[in-house]
């Protein structure tokens, strides 16, 4: 099949798309008749979306095992203080490039994949606002550097202006990374998935516990994985479809980033909702020790909800494509990620402490009466994750980005209320409530949208069982499956 946009004989069809006498916000919503078809109608859709979800399962399994043995290396060698000062450096310049770069690169994985601007033209867009928004937040940056805010003095200045260079890197990596997606590479995506942690694991192995170069080295290997995700992926792109970097006209760009904008506030929160605690913590000026707790038990928790990631990496393309026409299979879809996401939080529990000892030092067992308070977050963040995904594809971005905005006034005001009495637990408690309040409003603005009671969306049904048999013979067999 044609993917939007894309000539898969290996030419991009930098012209409009066949898609665009269908734009429009309501252009993927089902047909009148089709919301009440019911899972079981959903999972005899045909296709190779389970296969797909499963196995970008197992390359999210691979990256976190990379991440895993990363944080255990970080741990060992910076121990809970050095632990935090790198998340600190990592935290600003990560938050800084996604902010100044307006979300460019989900407006042009949208328009890419729904055929209404050329490859081309969108990959130049991401290009060109990554470079410029980047370097500007990293020129800003530096000088708050020398500023006296509280929260540089958690990190070595030299560790922080090394980090910068993530500003204009991280953005980048995204927009190759959605592109691919969109186009369904979902090969060459595992591979830049898995090559970027590998090289930060091998890079900081040699200058960290080499070179004995710190909290700096680290943050220059997370440099250089995201900078061979860049090289290797734009690589990929130029093999896989021909694509070439062409500047978008003012009109393309300014529907690029309009989509971008409407869907900036979910791409902050997604930054910065796990990083949040650090930051809360240090301009609380937090002892490092509880800051480093606090990014561990963040690091191993996020990585419990990789369903929902996959999940949704599956099913934006789909939606846009105009492939899933019955919003109960959405519905199918986060029942599913959040029961087994809670499964799993509920056995890792039965070896935190032993794993964190193993993996960490027990100098991070603090940590494991945080992830607990976490958990609940975790297991709603996979489902704020599909419905997300949902959204996107249909061209309603602001619904998750609504979302993101209560969640992170909760966030804050709970930080406000619970940090004082409870001092870090009460920071990894926010957490949760954050997430559930997003999985609240995301969940009923998808009500409203598509048209279905909430008893629809949330009671468990037998067509539910079937649906993961068909996503599983998809995987197995490779004769079908059922549409993410």
């Amino acid at each position: 099949m044609a993917v939007a946009g894309v000539d898969r004989s290996g030419g991009a069809a930098d012209g409009v798309g066949p898609g665009e006498e269908r734009s429009g916000p309501g252009a993927a919503r089902p047909a009148a008749g089709e919301t009440r078809a019911g899972p079981a109608a959903a999972a005899r859709a045909a296709g190779s979306g389970g296969r797909e979800t499963l196995g970008l399962l197992s390359t999210w399994g691979g990256v976190h095992v990379l991440r895993l043995a990363t944080q255990s290396v970080l741990a060992w060698s910076l121990l809970p203080a050095g632990r935090g000062e790198y998340a600190v450096a990592v935290l600003f310049a990560t938050l800084a490039g996604v902010v100044s770069t307006l979300s460019v690169d989900r407006g042009a994985q949208y328009f890419s994949m729904a055929g209404r601007i050329g490859l081309s033209r969108c990959l130049g867009a991401g290009f060109v606002v990554c470079l410029v928004g980047g370097a500007a937040a990293a020129g800003g940056a530096l000088a708050l550097i020398g500023s006296g805010l509280s929260l540089f003095d958690r990190a070595e200045p030299e560790a922080v202006r090394w980090a910068l260079l993530l500003a204009v890197l991280v953005p980048l990596a995204a927009v190759i990374e959605r592109q691919l997606a969109g186009m369904r590479e979902f090969r060459a995506v595992s591979f830049l998935l898995l090559a970027r942690p590998a090289t930060v694991l091998a890079t900081i192995l040699l200058l960290v516990g080499g070179l004995g170069l710190g909290v700096s080295g680290a943050v220059l290997a997370l440099v250089a994985g995201n900078l061979v995700l860049v090289c290797v992926g734009a690589r990929e792109l130029r093999r896989r479809a021909r694509a070439t970097f062409a500047l978008p006209s003012s009109r393309e760009l300014s529907r690029i980033l309009g989509y971008g904008l409407r869907s900036h506030a979910a791409r902050v929160g997604e930054a910065l909702t796990p990083r949040l605690g650090v930051l809360a913590l240090g301009l609380l000026a937090a002892d490092p020790d509880e800051i480093g707790w606090f990014a561990v038990a963040s690091a191993v928790m996020m990585p419990i909800s990789l369903l929902g990631t996959t999940a949704a990496t599956a099913l934006i393309p789909r939606v846009a494509g105009r492939e899933v026409k019955r919003p109960e299979t959405v519905g199918v879809l986060v029942r599913i990620v959040c029961v087994v996401t809670a499964g799993a939080a509920a056995v890792f529990f039965t070896v935190a402490e032993p794993v964190v000892g193993v993996l960490f030092s027990e100098a991070f067992l603090p940590a494991v009466p945080l992830m607990w308070l976490m958990a609940p977050g975790i297991v709603a963040y996979a489902g704020v994750e599909v419905f997300g995904a949902w959204f996107a594809g249909v061209e309603r971005p602001e619904a998750a980005s609504w979302a993101t905005g209560v969640g992170i006034a909760v966030h804050v005001a709970a930080v406000v209320v619970l940090a004082p009495p409870f001092g870090v637990a009460g920071v990894a408690a926010a957490l949760s409530l954050d997430f559930l309040a997003r999985l609240a409003v995301v969940g009923l603005r998808f009500r409203r949208t598509a048209d279905l009671p909430l008893r629809v969306v949330w009671t468990p049904r037998r067509g539910d069982a079937a649906y993961l048999r068909s996503v599983l013979r998809s995987a197995l067999t490779r004769r079908g499956g059922v549409d993410p």
